[in-house]
C-alpha cells in the first residue's frame, strides 16, 4: 500500500486575521440586535408632567418586574452594544453609556443601575430592561455564529 503525502501551504496568521475579522463581525451584528431589542422595551410611553423647576414626572410609572417606562428619552439613547477584541478574544459589550446627565441632573448610567438593580431599595422593586433581555436573546446571539 502506497501513501500520498502533499503538502497544503496555509497562512496561519492571515486566516487567524480573517476568522477574527468574522467573528467581530458576527458579533458585532449580535450586538445591534440585542441593542435594538433593549431600546424596544424602553420604548414604552406614559403621561407625562413637567414641573415648574424643568423637571418632568411620569405619570404612570412601572411596576416593579416590569421594564420602565420612558418619561425622556435619555435612557434610551444612552444604551449602546459594541463589539472588539480582549486578550486575543472577540467580546461583546451592551450597557448604558457613561457621563450622560438627565433633565435633574442625575446620571444616566446610576440611574439605570439603580432601575436595573435597585441596590437600596428604594424603587420597590427591580425594573429590569438590560439583563433580561440579554438572557432572553442567548439563542437569537449564537444563531449569529451558525
Amino acid at each position: 500500500m502506497s501513501r500520498l503525502y502533499f503538502k497544503v501551504p496555509v497562512n496561519v496568521n492571515r486566516n487567524k486575521r480573517n476568522l477574527e475579522k468574522y467573528l467581530l463581525d458576527k458579533m458585532t451584528k449580535a450586538m445591534m440586535h440585542v441593542e435594538a431589542l433593549v431600546k424596544k422595551k424602553l420604548s414604552r410611553s406614559q403621561p407625562v408632567k413637567t414641573l415648574k423647576n424643568g423637571k418632568k414626572i411620569g405619570l404612570n410609572p412601572s411596576r416593579p418586574g416590569e421594564p420602565p417606562k420612558q418619561v425622556t428619552t435619555k435612557l434610551k439613547q444612552s444604551v449602546a452594544g459594541r463589539a472588539g477584541t480582549k486578550a486575543g478574544r472577540v467580546v461583546g459589550r451592551i450597557g448604558i453609556l457613561k457621563g450622560r446627565k438627565s433633565i435633574d441632573g442625575v446620571s444616566v448610567d446610576e440611574y439605570a443601575y439603580e432601575l436595573e438593580f435597585d441596590p437600596k431599595g428604594r424603587l420597590n422593586g427591580k425594573r429590569p430592561f438590560l439583563w433580561s433581555t440579554l438572557k432572553k436573546s442567548k439563542r437569537k446571539i449564537i444563531r449569529f455564529f451558525k
